[in-house]
């Protein structure tokens, strides 16, 4: 398994946008379109879910974690 199929959260600048290439190392790697766009769909929710929830504030009721070193 690859550590980061996609590298859609890498740059809020490139907005969602990936090389074609990128998709490519993804089928390589063994996922099909079907998983390729299950990624995609779970990283938009969770951009969707973090602007959801910081907009207003949202006090988290879960403990925090670190974030990871990339």
């Amino acid at each position: 398994m690859i550590q980061r199929p996609l590298p859609l959260s890498n740059s809020p600048d490139a907005r969602g946008s990936v090389a074609p290439s990128e998709v490519e190392k993804v089928r390589a790697a063994g996922y099909s379109d079907a998983e390729i766009l299950e990624i995609i769909a779970h990283v938009a929710l969770n951009t969707f879910s973090s602007y959801v929830n910081e907009a207003p504030g949202t006090e988290i009721d879960f403990p925090r974690i670190d974030r990871l070193a990339a």
